[in-house]
């Protein structure tokens, strides 16, 4: 409406002008018919040339207007903008209210467990067999044969006597790490010369010694006799067997030779109170290094 109000007015502007300018205004004949439908109602719809009309009998004929294309009127007719319907946005989904169920895991079957194959039982081990005591033509007796049956594995150790046994002086004295014993064994059955024994661990040597080597010193704390002789010739000794601990004493001894062995006994051990053996896994008199065991003599009083 806005715009066909200011297209009229720009009409009756250029009227007004062309009026000025000496231009002639013919009279319109009332027989003549109205110029076009459009311009009519352009003229009618507009309240401000109705206003501008002059009632007489002439009548003023405007300037045609270009009449406006119909994609024009139809893109600012408010009518056809308001008359469009907006599209409604989609309704949102609605949530479900319950949470859908848990799939639960496909639980696999485990293959049966292997049935465990029985063991073997375990076989009983067969008792070892003792060992018995040889038969001997010539038995030990006293404390070697008491020994010598109640352990038949000395028995087999040491075999049967070369002789019967023989009674001995004897002298013992104790050091740091071991133990000398003098045997005065210059018999027939023995041998020609004294024997010096040491024991160090559970290792066992045997040396000649002069008769007539160095004096004996009663109550000296150190290496006196035959017992100084293998100290200053046997640096071995006297490296691994250590300090004298007490002077050097006396005591009863016997021996006994075997086929493969010997036996001492000494009446006084270096320790203990009861009389001891020691039983030699070589002869003394063949063989001058070897090992030994010591027992009580369970046949002493």
């Amino acid at each position: 409406m806005r715009r066909h109000a200011l297209l009229a007015l720009g009409c009756l502007f250029a009227m007004l002008l062309l009026s000025g300018c000496g231009l002639s205004i013919r009279a319109v004949d009332e027989t003549t018919p109205v110029a076009t439908a459009a311009t009519a109602n352009a003229i009618t719809s507009s309240p401000t040339a109705r206003a501008a009309s002059i009632p007489s009998s002439t009548t003023i004929e405007p300037t045609p207007s270009p009449t406006p294309t119909s994609t024009e009127a139809s893109s600012q007719s408010p009518t056809s903008a308001t008359t469009a319907a907006p599209t409604a946005p989609p309704f949102p989904t609605p949530r479900p209210t319950t949470a859908p169920p848990a799939q639960r895991p496909t639980t696999q079957s485990e293959p049966p467990a292997p049935t465990p194959t029985p063991a073997p039982p375990t076989p009983t081990p067969s008792p070892t067999p003792m060992p018995s005591a040889p038969n001997c033509a010539d038995m030990p007796v006293r404390g070697f044969g008491l020994l010598w049956h109640s352990h038949p594995a000395v028995a087999q150790a040491v075999g049967c006597p070369l002789a019967a046994e023989t009674g001995l002086s004897a002298r013992v004295q104790l050091y740091q790490s071991g133990v000398m014993i003098w045997l005065d064994t210059p018999t027939p059955s023995i041998d020609q010369a004294p024997w010096v024994i040491t024991l160090i661990s559970d290792s066992a040597a045997r040396y000649r010694v002069p008769a007539d080597g160095p004096a004996w010193e009663e109550g000296a704390r150190e290496p006196t006799g035959a017992f100084a002789w293998v100290w200053n010739n046997v640096f071995s000794v006297r490296q691994s067997i250590g300090s004298v601990l007490d002077p050097w004493y006396a005591t009863d001894a016997a021996i006994q030779r075997f086929d493969h062995g010997t036996m001492i006994w000494l009446r006084q051990p270096p320790s203990g109170d009861r009389p001891m053996i020691f039983v030699f896994r070589d002869d003394l008199l063949k063989t001058s290094t070897t090992t030994y065991q010591a027992y009580i003599d369970e046949g002493a009083q």
